[in-house]
C-alpha cells in the first residue's frame, strides 16, 4: 500500500493556527454541512488552477467558516484539492486580521512499512503495553505481546511511536515514552526499546 504525500510552503503563520480540517469521505459540487456550532463547509468546482507556478487541471474549492468565541481561531478560508493530489492550497483569514497560507510544493508516493521489535524495561520484557503512533484515542496502534513483542504498519521517513498504558484505548498522553525512528527506507525489525533509557 502507498499514500501520496505533498510539501506545502508555509506563507505566515501566528501562532498555533493549524485548523482541523473534518472532510466527507465524498462529496460534490453544490455540498454544504456543518460540524456542530463552530465549523461550515460548502464545495464548489473550480475547474483549473494554478498554485505557486504548478498547474492543475481539475480542481474543487471547499470554503470553510469557524466560529471561536476568543477569536483567536475563528474566521474564513478556503482549501483547494486537486483530482489525483490532494490539498495543494489552503487560505485562511482569521478574524484578528492575520492571514495564513500554504501552497502546493511538490507530491510523492510513500510505501508503508512495517516497524517491529520488544519492549523491555531494565532488560525485562513487558507484556500488554501500546506501542502507537500519535497519542490519546487515535492512530495506529500495537499491544505488546508475551515477550514484548510489537509489529506496526506505518510510513516514514520518520516517525515517533508513542509508549505507554492504554485506558480503554485512550493512551495517556502525559504517561508515556517516545521513541524515534528515523530514515525509514524499508521494513524496521528487531528495534529493542528500554522504557528505563531517557
Amino acid at each position: 500500500m502507498s499514500i501520496k504525500i505533498f510539501r506545502l510552503k508555509m506563507d505566515y503563520v501566528k501562532g498555533s493556527i493549524y485548523k482541523q480540517f473534518s472532510l466527507p469521505y465524498s462529496f460534490r459540487h453544490g455540498m454544504q454541512w456543518q460540524i456542530g456550532k463552530e465549523n461550515s463547509y460548502s464545495v464548489e468546482h473550480v475547474g483549473a488552477q494554478t498554485v505557486d507556478g504548478t498547474n492543475f487541471a481539475d480542481c474543487i474549492k471547499v470554503s470553510y467558516h469557524t466560529h471561536d468565541e476568543d477569536g483567536y481561531l475563528g474566521g474564513t478560508g478556503y482549501m483547494i484539492l486537486a483530482k489525483g493530489v490532494g490539498i495543494v492550497k489552503i487560505e485562511f483569514n482569521c478574524n484578528n486580521g492575520t492571514t495564513v497560507t500554504f501552497d502546493y510544493q511538490e507530491h510523492r508516493e510513500l510505501t508503508k512499512h512495517t516497524i517491529s521489535g520488544k519492549i523491555v524495561d531494565q532488560g525485562k520484557s513487558v507484556k500488554d503495553i501500546a506501542v502507537q503512533i500519535a497519542y490519546n484515542s487515535w492512530g495506529t496502534q500495537a499491544k505488546t505481546g508475551e515477550e514484548g513483542e510489537f509489529s506496526i504498519q506505518a510510513y516514514g521517513p520518520e516517525l515517533c511511536l508513542m509508549i505507554g498504558e492504554d485506558q480503554d484505548g485512550i493512551l495517556d498522553h502525559h504517561k508515556h515514552v517516545r521513541f524515534w525512528v528515523k530514515e525509514i527506507t524499508g521494513d524496521v525489525s528487531n528495534l529493542e526499546i528500554d522504557l528505563s533509557t531517557p
